[in-house]
């Protein structure tokens, strides 16, 4: 299994996409989950998309701190240039101290399905 750090770049405007994905083929066609990759993607079509691999990384961790580095290094948030929507890996912005008491806090004494 690899973690890999990629850029999708749309060949037709240039405008590019920085994720990250798991996989047992690095080179599986992936190209991107973004909300606005994949309205490009329809928009243009796969073909106008090529993805390159930027770096290998061997853990989740790893994984996020360098896909939020290849977003601020490539501007891939700037509407201008690319399709990432926050800088920040997987898809958003972490939580502070004080959002994360209010979740505790509404998640306090809920009950649990058994399902």
């Amino acid at each position: 299994m690899y973690g890999i750090i990629y850029k999708t770049t749309n060949t037709i405007n240039g405008k590019i996409y920085v994720g990250q994905h798991k996989t047992q083929i690095i080179d599986d066609g992936y190209v991107g989950s973004g909300k606005l990759i994949r309205r490009s993607i329809e928009k243009y079509g796969a073909e106008n998309f090529i993805r390159e691999l930027l770096e290998v990384v061997y853990s989740r961790d790893e994984a996020g701190v360098r896909e939020e580095f290849w977003i601020g290094e490539l501007d891939a948030t700037k509407p201008a240039i690319g399709y990432n929507i926050t800088q920040y890996a997987w898809g958003g912005q972490p939580h502070t101290d004080e959002s994360r008491a209010k979740i505790s806090t509404a998640h306090t004494g809920r009950v649990l399905s058994e399902e």
